[in-house]
């Protein structure tokens, strides 16, 4: 077909601007969130909500409820997409979700089986009840309980056992456990989204058990699996191991924002922390910053940074150009903040 266009260019200039044109994806519309130099972008995190349009240039989706239809749609509408799925952790009352699925039930995928064994490994248990029938778990089964390790402080997950984990180390668990996230960027990847968003990758900070080193390790290899398979990544939260040289970073190792692609945040305005991500700035990546409970926009906007910093958030924003979507609900609240419309977005540089 290439052939055929170069010679139809020989023909007539004309003719070959239209054929271009009509083969031409509408994505090439999207914006390109990681272009340098940055430019601010609005953005709209409703992972809890399957969307087609949206008023923002970039929307956050969760990666197993979107469909390739609905992010075409988005693409169509020129909107540029971020697929989110929790990379750390286990979500518990999600065992429908396809590859979880398969691994609860060794592969067979049969949802009333997938739920029983889910409720097993909450309760403890290496057996369940099924079609009639108490059943020992068995390979993935077995290997998946040993993997989900304490759960969450606050939330329905359960935190993956990634101590000592490395790219290759071979243990049962951990070689699962890339295999399930490997699908879950392939998932990405056949979306057709920007970037992936991996949540729950600053577990050390949450559970005993993991060490800053396992942490920098799992997400180093997170980064590493998306760009082989031709993806961006954006680091979540984890803001102790973003520079070099911080405490967090493992000695002679440079710090995550050079490895990932951008980084998405939760709250930084809310627990002053919003320098951390400087390096990001500094390596013209993308800084999207998501805040809850904004019960008045303009306020928060015009409001101090900190006790020791006069600057107002909108000039904070501005300095580290940062792309903020704000809410007046709360995350996982009823009604829940990333099921419904960004109602305090701003960032200009």
């Amino acid at each position: 077909m290439k052939k055929l266009v170069s010679l139809l260019c020989v023909v007539s200039l004309v003719s070959c601007a239209q054929t271009l044109s009509a083969e031409t994806p509408s994505r090439q519309a999207v914006p390109d969130v990681f272009a340098s130099p940055q430019v601010p972008r609005s953005w709209d995190y409703r992972i809890a909500q399957v969307l087609t349009s949206s008023a923002s240039q970039v929307v956050s989706q969760d990666a197993w409820n979107a469909t390739p239809s609905s992010v075409a749609s988005l693409h169509a509408a020129s909107k540029a997409v971020l697929c989110y799925f929790s990379a750390g952790t286990w979500e518990y009352d999600n065992f429908s979700r396809l590859n979880i699925n398969k691994v609860l039930t060794n592969g067979s995928g049969n949802l009333s089986e997938a739920q029983a064994v889910s409720l097993a490994i909450q309760a403890g248990k290496s057996s369940y009840t099924y079609g009639g029938q108490t059943r020992q778990m068995t390979g993935d089964q077995l290997t998946f309980k040993k993997l989900a390790g304490s759960q969450l402080p606050g939330w329905d997950e359960y935190v993956y056992k990634i101590a000592g984990f490395t790219a290759s180390s071979s243990t049962a668990e951990h070689i699962l456990l890339r295999r399930i996230l490997t699908e879950h960027m392939q998932r990405v990847k056949t979306l057709g989204c920007e970037a992936i968003e991996p949540d729950n990758i600053d577990a050390h900070k949450n559970v005993s058990g993991i060490t800053a080193t396992d942490q920098y390790n799992f997400n180093v290899w997170l980064a590493n699996t998306a760009h082989s398979m031709g993806l961006k990544i954006l680091l979540k939260n984890d803001l102790g191991q973003i520079a070099d040289g911080a405490a967090e970073v493992p000695a002679g190792k440079p710090g995550l924002a050079r490895i990932f692609d951008g980084i998405i945040n939760e709250e930084c305005f809310k627990y002053q922390e919003c320098g951390e991500m400087k390096p990001f700035r500094d390596l013209n990546k993308p800084i999207f910053v998501r805040e809850y409970l904004v019960t008045n926009c303009t306020t928060f906007k015009s409001g101090r940074y900190s006790s020791s910093d006069t600057r107002t958030r909108v000039q904070v924003a501005s300095s580290l150009k940062l792309n903020v979507s704000g809410s007046k609900y709360d995350n996982g609240g009823s009604p829940d903040a990333n099921a419904n419309p960004t109602t305090c977005a701003f960032g200009t540089w």
